[in-house]
């Protein structure tokens, strides 16, 4: 271990490392690196069983949403999170974008779909931010 830890200074002094991951894990549905430039990044998928909150939106949409789900570490700021697809039983759906209710620790995944009442859905999400 000395051995790697000298290389990776000496790799680092001559300017050939400029950022690399100092932790990876998983905890519950995400998956995480920590970059030694304080940049963190998690991603998972979400899955469960709601009920549509609102609606209809227009063209017959109607809302569901997440519980709260946290993050397996609090950022420094609140991140930057995309939910960049979801899928809500049989039907047509849609994520909604925007701030999606995230805080420092945690986030709320909203999505729209033409179909109502209790459905299986899944979202997959990933934030970014700082860690350090």
């Amino acid at each position: 271990m000395r051995i790697f830890t000298i290389l990776k200074k000496m790799a680092q002094k001559l300017g050939l490392i400029s950022d690399y991951v100092v932790e990876t894990g998983t905890s519950g549905i995400w998956a995480y690196r920590k970059w030694a430039s304080g940049t963190a990044e998690c991603w998972g998928r979400w899955s469960g069983n709601l009920n549509h909150y609102a609606g209809p939106y227009g063209m017959d949409f109607f809302g569901y949403k997440t519980g709260t789900l946290a993050f397996p570490f609090a950022f420094q700021e609140v991140p930057i999170c995309i939910q960049y697809s979801c899928n809500i039983g049989n039907g047509f759906s849609i994520g909604a974008q925007g701030r999606l209710s995230t805080t420092k620790s945690s986030m709320v995944c909203y999505m729209l779909a033409n179909i109502s009442g209790r459905q299986p859905v899944y979202a997959d999400i990933c934030a970014i931010g700082r860690w350090k």
